[in-house]
C-alpha cells in the first residue's frame, strides 16, 4: 500500500462538513477547503492556541494518502509573516473499521506555502487537526490556516 500510495497518482477528497472550536467573523472553517488562497480560518483565541482545531466530515470512507496544508493566512511570504501559524498539531482520524481513532503528530515548518503529511489510513471518516503549538503569537496574534486538502489515489 506505501508503494502504490508514493507512485499513483492521487486526487482531491472534498470534505461534506467543516467545523471549527471557535473562529472569529469572517474566518470560518470552510474558509480552508473553499480552494481559495485569500481566505483563511482563524480560532477567536488569540496566542498559541493549544486545543483549538478544525473536524473535517467525509460522506464515504476513504484512504487518505496525503494531507496537505497551507499554514497561515496565505502562501505569499508577508502576508504568512502577519499572522501566527500552526508549528505542531495532532491529527485524529476517525475511520469506519478502527475503534479507537488514530493520532499522527505534525510538525510544521515556519515557511510560506503548502506543507504535506503523509498518512496512509484506509477508510477514513473524519479527520480532526488540533493546534498544540504555533509560531508567531508572542505578541498576542492569532493563528491562521489558510487551505487543507486531503488526497487520495486517483
Amino acid at each position: 500500500d506505501t508503494i502504490r500510495d508514493r507512485v499513483g497518482d492521487q486526487v482531491r477528497v472534498t470534505p461534506v462538513d467543516a467545523a471549527a472550536t471557535s473562529s472569529t467573523r469572517g474566518h470560518r472553517a470552510a474558509a480552508t477547503v473553499d480552494g481559495v488562497g485569500n481566505s483563511f480560518w482563524q480560532p477567536a483565541q488569540g496566542g498559541q492556541a493549544r486545543g483549538q482545531g478544525l473536524t473535517y466530515a467525509f460522506e464515504e470512507p476513504f484512504r487518505l494518502v496525503t494531507l496537505v496544508m497551507i499554514p497561515g493566512a496565505a502562501s505569499d511570504q508577508a502576508e504568512f509573516l502577519g499572522r501566527g501559524r500552526p508549528a505542531e498539531m495532532t491529527v485524529t482520524l476517525t475511520t469506519a473499521t478502527s475503534e479507537e481513532p488514530i493520532e499522527k503528530t505534525w510538525e510544521l515548518a515556519d515557511q510560506a506555502g503548502s506543507q504535506t503529511l503523509g498518512v496512509g489510513v484506509d477508510d477514513v471518516l473524519e479527520v480532526e487537526l488540533t493546534i498544540d503549538s504555533a509560531y508567531g503569537t508572542d505578541d498576542g496574534q492569532r493563528v491562521a490556516i489558510a487551505e487543507v486538502e486531503f488526497l487520495t489515489r486517483g
